[in-house]
C-alpha cells in the first residue's frame, strides 16, 4: 500500500482528522499526503505554504544552532486560541510535516500535545505497516511433498555411507 493511502487510513480510522478544523500531512517538497480540507485548492495551498514556512524557519534556525536535528523543533504561530502548528515527522525516510490550523481553541496546549502524540503514533503505524507489507505472505501447504515413500527411499535420501 502506498504512503498516501496508509496515512489516510490512519487519520480516518482513528478519527484524528477531527482534532482540528484543518489537519494536513505535507512532504518537505509541499506535496500533500493527507488533508481533511474539503477543497483540493486549499489543501494544495496548505502544502506549499507549510513546507515553505518550515524551510524558512530552518534557514533562520541555522543561524542559531547548526548541530540540532530538525526533529527537535516545532513551529508555532499562534495566539491563545488560534494559529498554526507544524511538527516534523519522518515516514519511511521521507521528511514530512504534520500541520494543524486551528481557531476557537479553549486549550491550544492540549491540542499541540495531541498533535505531537499523533505524529509519534503515525511514525509507528507507518513503520509497522511497512515491515508487515515487506514480507510476502507464506504460501499455504496444500499437500505432501512426497507421497508413498518407502523406507528404502528414506534410507537412500538420508543415509550417509562411507563410500
Amino acid at each position: 500500500m502506498n504512503l498516501s493511502k496508509l496515512v489516510k487510513e490512519f487519520f480516518v480510522e482513528n478519527e484524528f482528522n477531527m482534532i482540528s478544523e484543518r489537519v494536513a500531512l505535507v512532504r518537505s517538497d509541499g506535496t500533500v499526503l493527507y488533508a481533511n480540507s474539503l477543497s483540493s485548492m486549499e489543501s494544495s495551498n496548505i502544502g506549499a505554504l507549510a513546507s515553505g514556512i518550515w524551510q524558512a524557519a530552518q534557514s533562520l534556525t541555522a543561524l542559531v544552532n547548526q548541530d540540532t536535528s530538525d526533529k527537535h523543533y516545532r513551529l508555532a504561530f499562534d495566539t491563545s486560541s488560534e494559529g498554526i502548528y507544524l511538527i516534523p515527522t519522518e515516514l519511511n525516510s521521507v521528511t514530512c510535516y504534520l500541520c494543524c490550523i486551528f481557531k476557537d481553541q479553549i486549550n491550544p496546549a492540549k491540542l499541540k500535545q495531541n498533535m505531537r502524540n499523533i505524529a509519534f503514533l503515525l511514525e509507528t503505524y507507518i513503520r509497522d505497516e511497512s515491515v508487515n507489507s515487506s514480507f510476502p505472505s507464506q504460501p499455504k501447504n496444500t499437500g505432501f511433498l512426497f507421497e508413498n515413500i518407502t523406507d528404502q527411499e528414506m534410507d537412500q535420501l538420508f543415509g550417509f555411507t562411507g563410500n
